[in-house]
C-alpha cells in the first residue's frame, strides 16, 4: 500500500506532520486505509485473479514466467528457491543447448561440406525450415532472459494492476478470460495439425523440414519417422514457449485498453454531470468519482503504459525484427509450392498453415498494441465538449489541467522506443510482405515458350531442277513476279566476264530462307 493508492478526495491533510520524517508520516497517515484497503484488494484479486489464471498456468506449465502468485498477500512474487524460478532457468539453458547445437550444425552446411540435400530445390527449403525454427529458438531465449532480468520488475507490473483496481473501481477485464481461451484453443489446434502431419508423414514439405533440421541438429540425413516426430514436439514446445510471452504480451494491452475505455466513461459522466436532467453537480468532486480522482487514476494508466514498454520493450523489438523474414520465408515456400507439379496442394496446403498461424499472432499482437493509442485518444473527443458556462473557476482550471496532461504527449505501445505499433505500421508491414509474395511468385512460377523450329531449304545454284522459286521486285512496280529458276543460267550470272548489262537484267534477288 502507498500514498499514491488512496483517492485524491480521500487524502487527509499532511500540513500538522511535516515535522516528522517520511516513515512516519506515511505510517500515521495511512493506518486508517489499511483494513479498507486490503479488503479492496481482496475484491481486486476476486476479479482480476481468475481471468489471468488460465495464461499463468500455461506460462508456468512452459517455464516462461519465473514468478508466482500468493493469494495471501494478493500479490505476485519472485523467490529465486521457489520451482518456478529454477524450472524457468532451466528451460532457458535448454534453449541455450538447442541455439549452440543449431549453430555448429549449421557450419557444415553454409561451407558446403554437408549439404542438406542432393537437389538444390529440397536442399534451398530445408534450409528455410531450420531457419525458422531457429528464430523461434532465438525469440524464446530471448523472452526467457528478459523474463528472468525483469521479472521483479514484472511482478510490480502486475501487482500495479490489483492495487489500480482496488483504488479506482475500474473493472478491465471485460473479454480477457474470451481472449486467453482463443488463445489456448489456438495452440491446441496448431499442436494437433503439426503432429498429425509429422505422424503420417505428409505432406512432403513437413517431411523435408524435419529431415533438415534432424540433419543440423543431430546429423541424421535419413531419420526414422519416430526421430521426426521427436524433432516435431520440439519444435513445437520451442514455438509455445515463443507465442506464451507475446499472449502475455497481448494480455496487458487488453488490460490497458478497457482501462482507458472504463476511465474515459466516467470522465464524461464526471463533466456531463447531472446536465441531462436539468441538474447540476460540482466536476471536481462529482458522479465518476470527479475530476479530482480521474486526474490521479489517469498518472496512474500513464504509468502502466510506460512499465509495459519497458518490460516487453525487447521481446517486440525481436519479435517485429524476424517477423518480417520469418513471413517471407514461409511465402517463400508457398510459392515454390505452388509452382511445383509434385504434391502441390499439400505442400501449399501446410505452407498456407504456417502463414496463417503467423499472420494471426502478428495481428493480434499488432491490434492489440494498436488498441491502447486508440482508447486513450478517445478521452480527447469528450474533454472538447467543455464545462457549463455556470461551473466555477477550480473546475475550469483542473480542466485545463487535464488537457494540457492529455495532449502533451501521446500515449502508445512502442517496440524500444524505436518504431509506434499502429494501424499505419501493420499496413506497412503487410503490403512489403504482399509485394515480396508477388514477385516471387511470378519468378518461382514456370513459363512456357513457343518452340519454332525453322526449315532450312538448301538450294543447288548448279542444279536448276530444284523445285524452288523467286521473287523479283521492281521498285516501280511494287508487284511480285514468280521466276521459274531453270529459264534462267547462272553461268552468266557467275561468269565476271559476261556483260554487265547481261548480268543486271539476269540477275535474280533470293529472298532470305526462313
Amino acid at each position: 500500500m502507498s500514498w499514491w493508492t488512496i483517492p485524491h478526495s480521500l487524502r487527509p491533510d499532511t500540513s500538522s506532520i511535516s515535522h516528522l520524517d517520511k516513515q512516519q508520516q506515511e505510517q500515521l497517515v495511512l493506518s486508517p486505509f489499511k483494513d479498507n484497503i486490503n479488503t479492496n484488494l481482496s475484491a481486486a484479486d476476486r476479479l482480476l485473479q481468475p481471468k489471468l489464471k488460465p495464461l499463468h498456468a500455461l506460462l508456468q506449465t512452459l517455464g516462461t514466467i519465473p514468478y508466482m502468485y500468493d493469494e495471501r498477500r494478493y500479490q505476485y512474487i519472485l523467490t529465486w528457491c521457489s520451482w518456478p524460478a529454477a524450472y524457468t532457468i532451466l528451460i532457458t539453458v535448454y534453449m541455450i543447448i538447442l541455439l549452440v547445437v543449431s549453430v555448429i550444425g549449421l557450419v557444415p552446411v553454409m561451407t558446403g561440406t554437408m549439404p542438406l540435400d542432393n537437389n538444390s530445390s529440397v536442399a534451398a527449403l530445408k534450409l528455410i525450415g531450420v531457419i525458422l525454427i531457429l528464430e523461434c529458438v532465438v525469440n524464446a531465449l530471448g523472452q526467457l532472459v528478459s523474463n528472468i532480468v525483469f521479472g521483479r520488475r514484472g511482478c510490480r507490473l502486475l501487482n500495479s494492476w490489483h492495487h489500480l483496481i482496488a483504488s479506482s473501481q475500474l473493472d478491465p477485464t471485460s473479454g480477457l478470460m474470451s481472449t486467453h481461451i482463443r488463445q489456448l484453443v489456438f495452440l491446441v489446434l496448431f499442436w494437433a495439425a503439426n503432429l498429425t502431419m509429422a505422424v503420417l508423414g505428409r505432406p512432403s514439405l513437413v517431411t523435408q523440414l524435419l529431415d533438415g533440421l534432424t540433419l543440423v541438429m543431430l546429423g541424421q540425413p535419413s531419420p526414422h519417422q519416430m526421430v521426426r516426430v521427436w524433432m516435431c514436439l520440439v519444435a513445437l514446445h520451442v514455438f509455445s514457449v515463443y507465442k506464451g510471452g507475446l499472449f502475455s504480451f497481448t494480455s496487458c494491452c487488453h488490460l490497458l485498453s478497457n482501462a482507458f475505455t472504463a476511465w474515459n466513461t466516467r470522465l464524461a459522466i464526471a463533466i456531463e454531470g447531472e446536465r441531462g436532467r436539468g441538474l447540476f453537480v460540482e466536476v471536481w468532486n462529482g458522479r465518476g468519482g470527479g475530476l479530482g480522482q480521474l486526474v490521479l487514476i489517469h498518472h496512474q494508466l500513464v504509468s502502466l503504459v510506460r512499465e509495459t514498454e519497458a518490460v516487453f520493450g525487447p521481446t517486440l523489438q525481436c519479435y517485429f525484427a524476424s517477423t518480417i523474414v520469418v513471413l517471407c520465408a514461409e511465402l517463400y515456400l508457398l510459392a515454390s509450392r505452388l509452382g511445383s507439379s509434385h504434391n502441390a496442394a499439400e505442400g501449399a496446403m501446410a505452407a498456407g498453415l504456417l502463414i496463417v498461424q503467423t499472420l494471426a499472432v502478428f495481428a493480434q499482437v499488432s491490434l492489440a498494441a494498436a488498441g491502447v493509442q486508440e482508447a486513450s485518444e478517445g478521452s480527447m473527443d469528450i474533454v472538447r465538449r467543455g464545462l457549463p458556462y455556470n461551473c466555477s473557476d477550480k473546475d475550469k482550471f483542473h480542466r485545463e489541467e487535464l488537457t494540457t496532461s492529455l495532449t502533451s504527449s501521446t500515449i502508445h505501445i512502442s517496440g524500444g522506443r524505436y518504431f509506434i505499433i499502429n494501424r499505419p505500421f501493420i499496413l506497412t508491414v503487410v503490403s512489403a510482405v504482399a509485394t515480396y509474395f508477388i514477385v516471387m511468385l511470378q519468378l518461382l512460377q514456370p513459363h512456357t515458350q513457343n518452340q519454332y523450329q525453322p526449315t532450312t531449304t538448301t538450294l543447288d545454284p548448279f542444279n536448276a531442277t530444284d523445285n524452288a522459286t523467286f521473287t523479283t521486285l521492281d521498285p516501280l512496280n511494287l508487284t511480285t513476279n514468280t521466276i521459274d529458276p531453270s529459264n534462267y543460267s547462272f553461268t552468266t550470272m557467275l561468269n565476271p566476264t559476261s556483260d554487265t548489262s547481261d548480268y543486271l537484267e539476269n540477275s535474280t534477288t533470293f529472298p532470305s530462307l526462313p
